[in-house]
């Protein structure tokens, strides 16, 4: 039985959140992530015929988010 333990602290640090708005557009740095929600999605299976099989490739696309912070 594998019994995890706390391992030696990090050096400090500080993270930025970027945001690819539109076609190339890339905004911020922002110092807080946003709260990001999603809304909408299409899923295409790897053979376009509507039918997800085990084994087959999924793809997400037009992942659409909405913020929900503040």
């Amino acid at each position: 039985m594998f019994k995890p333990s706390r391992g030696a602290n990090g050096e400090n640090g500080m993270i930025e959140m970027y945001v690819q708005d539109g076609p190339g557009e890339e905004r911020g740095p922002y110092k807080s992530s946003y709260q990001l929600r999603v809304v909408e999605f299409d899923i295409i299976d790897e053979n376009e015929d509507g039918i997800y099989e085990f084994g087959e490739t999924i793809t997400m696309t037009n992942i659409r988010v909405k913020n929900i912070g503040d």
